[in-house]
């Protein structure tokens, strides 16, 4: 069984995960963001958070 934490995109005004980021770490998922969508995604609204398994791509 997995135990490794898998970080996602979450916008918190819409309520769901986004860009399909799954990575192991909160720093990398940002990274991934900043490399996606450049300076938004210094906005409030988005932020990393633990991916429910039932979203996680990797395995």
């Amino acid at each position: 069984m997995d135990n490794v934490e898998h970080w996602g995109i979450y916008n918190t005004m819409q309520k769901e995960f986004q860009f399909g980021i799954d990575e192991p770490s909160k720093r990398k998922a940002g990274n991934k963001l900043f490399r996606k969508i450049g300076y938004d995604a210094y906005k409030w609204r988005f932020e990393a958070r633990i991916l429910p398994r039932e979203l996680w791509k990797r395995k």
